[in-house]
């Protein structure tokens, strides 16, 4: 499983993808820093192959990654990827003044 991470402006939306394979068929759960991800607003696809994030935030940030399992008969087999960094930008803000010219 690639980690590829990503570098976005506020706002952005944003989609992690992997693939593993195994019989029976793999289950998968996302995390940031160590935490499940759940699904809600702006986050779908916490339990599949694919994590899509929508208008991301700061708190959106950090390092995701992504744990399949699969169990034979009674043994649970796991494997997480390598973190993926999601970095969060601010865009900057201009402020825009008139004077008025002296005469």
């Amino acid at each position: 499983m690639p980690a590829v991470g990503a570098t976005v402006i506020a706002g952005a939306h944003v989609t992690f993808t992997t693939t593993a394979t195994g019989t029976p068929a793999p289950t998968f759960q996302w995390q940031r820093n160590g935490v499940n991800v759940v699904n809600g607003t702006g986050i779908a696809g916490a339990t599949t192959a694919t994590l899509s994030l929508t208008n991301v935030g700061a708190g959106a940030a950090g390092d995701y990654t992504v744990i399949a399992s699969n169990t034979i008969a009674t043994v649970v087999n796991t494997d997480t990827s390598l973190p993926a960094t999601l970095v969060v930008n601010t865009p900057p803000t201009a402020t825009i003044s008139s004077a008025t010219p002296a005469i």
